[in-house]
């Protein structure tokens, strides 16, 4: 078990330097007369409650927000112009991330969208068990792993330890029942999952 840690280390290391973003969904369909409000919401300093509100139309979701969201502050968002739908939004989420907000998915139809210094666990998180389940979208949510040869302890402390500053992605182990639970963001738990898979189905021996 020892031999593989190191490599899984080293491989972390460059799949999170090296990572893309996120598959992205097909266009939604948007209402007619959105081209104008599209342009305002997307220029390079929005009102944060228009930007939401284009997100949603993207997405073809309800966006919703609690009280430590101020939808009158000021987001600056990179040029958008001329980028089609997909990107687009996933640019706006990757953007609301870097400045310190959390999307969740309460359900298929539905993003909450928390503000900066919130706990995300205080609302709730989605719970993953296989990586088809996750979202397409950079989300924040929770994923459990079932390891088979490494041990989950020190699995959960290596991979801590690893990742960058500012991804705030925590493991919890559970020793007895060969499990890690790690809750973070999409972009980041995707390559982690790929290399626990990949290292914890090597037999050790």
């Amino acid at each position: 078990m020892k031999l593989f840690l190191p490599a899984l280390c080293c491989l972390l290391v460059v799949n999170l330097a090296a990572r893309s973003t996120a598959q992205e969904s097909s266009p939604a369909n948007r209402p007619p007369g959105s081209a104008q409000r599209s342009a305002e919401a997307t220029s390079p300093n929005s009102a944060l409650g228009d930007v939401l509100g284009e997100l949603g139309r993207l997405l073809g979701k309800t966006v919703l927000t609690d009280a430590t969201v101020s939808v009158t502050a000021s987001l600056t968002l990179p040029d958008l112009n001329g980028v089609d739908p997909q990107r687009k939004a996933r640019l706006i989420e990757q953007t609301l991330f870097l400045n310190n907000y959390t999307l969740i998915d309460a359900d298929k139809d539905t993003v909450i969208v928390l503000g900066p210094g919130k706990n995300p666990r205080s609302v709730g998180l989605p719970l993953y068990m296989k990586p088809e389940e996750l979202p397409s979208g950079e989300r924040v949510f929770s994923y459990l792993f079932k390891l088979e040869h490494l041990d989950p302890i020190e699995v959960a402390g290596v991979l801590q330890q690893l990742i960058p500053p500012g991804n705030e992605v925590n493991f919890t182990a559970v020793e007895k029942s060969h499990l890690v639970i790690a809750t973070g963001r999409t972009s980041v738990l995707r390559t982690v999952i790929r290399l626990v898979a990949a290292f914890d189905a090597a037999d050790p021996k």
